[in-house]
């Protein structure tokens, strides 16, 4: 300790302490960094995972409670009571016909919570669709970086919501926009300021333009022409279609399975209601309950 009256000697062995223990935390910090880094690079995530998945000891394979936040360089595994709805938020947002706000609601009644029981926000639900650890990526500081657990989703299921997210954020008119089947709707640019282009219906005759530069305002048929001509032109190997057909079935299985799913659950759930439809009537015949009250159930 020095203090008011300390001589020169004092203080410079207090100004060296205070250098030594700078140094030393520095260090530490550096350690800590250089851990860090390593563990990306190999593939291990730093913090908590995503919703979704569960941090679990490598030893037993049990959910790690302790470490949840701070260490989490144990390992990381698909959550098998959120996984599947996970899957389904990409899934039902990819199509464009649901907001985030929507599929968010359509989840929460098939049971998708937070880990602490409570209902996945608008917010969360932004996080979610954003996040490419789902598809096998992390994102750490502005960096990506391959991890080494289970995706569950493939990339371009992550792509193409992320085309939809943009196409919404970008569109000033809204869900009216979306309603609107346009040819090239999200999937032209403009050659001169690169902003999506955008398209409206004038007199039933459609028109392709840029609301941003004002460079171009043209007919959609005259882009239909011109990328027709170029489909003319193109020629598939045939080792790349039999590729190609191999993807299409595959993605068509994943179309059916989650098509299956879906009608299973609106199955279960319009049983769930004819029940209470039926427990309501005979509450109505045994005058447990009003007439009025048994319109309102219903």
């Amino acid at each position: 300790m020095i203090a008011q009256d300390s001589n020169s000697a004092d203080i410079m062995r207090w100004d060296i302490g205070v250098f030594v223990a700078k140094q030393y935390v520095g260090q530490l910090r550096d350690n800590v960094k250089r851990s860090i880094d390593r563990k990306l690079l190999d593939g291990e995530w730093i913090g908590k995972a995503p919703l979704g998945y569960l941090n679990v000891n490598k030893d037993d394979g049990s959910v790690s409670r302790k470490s949840e936040w701070r260490d989490c360089a144990k390992w990381i595994v698909p959550d098998s009571d959120r996984r599947r709805h996970i899957v389904e938020v990409f899934e039902l947002f990819s199509t464009g016909l649901y907001s985030v706000e929507g599929v968010g609601k359509m989840l929460a009644k098939q049971g998708l919570t937070t880990r602490e029981g409570r209902r996945v926000g608008k917010s969360a639900m932004h996080t979610i669709l954003r996040n490419p650890f789902y598809h096998g990526e992390m994102l750490s500081k502005g960096k990506k970086y391959p991890h080494a657990y289970e995706p569950l989703i493939p990339r371009w299921l992550f792509k193409k919501c992320q085309d939809v997210l943009e196409g919404r954020a970008s569109n000033e008119r809204g869900t009216q926009y979306n309603k609107k089947d346009f040819l090239f709707k999200w999937l032209i640019r403009c050659h001169t300021c690169g902003k999506k282009l955008s398209s409206y219906t004038q007199k039933g005759i459609n028109y392709v333009r840029c609301h941003s530069c004002k460079s171009l305002h043209e007919r959609e048929s005259v882009f239909e022409s011109q990328i027709e001509n170029v489909f003319k032109t193109i020629s598939i190997p045939e080792d790349a279609m039999l590729d190609l057909v191999q993807i299409l079935r595959e993605n068509h299985e994943t179309e059916r399975i989650f098509s299956e799913t879906q009608k299973a659950n609106l199955l279960r759930e319009r049983s769930r209601i004819e029940k209470k439809i039926e427990t309501a009537y005979d509450d109505r015949l045994d005058w447990r309950i009003t007439a009025n009250e048994y319109d309102k159930k219903v």
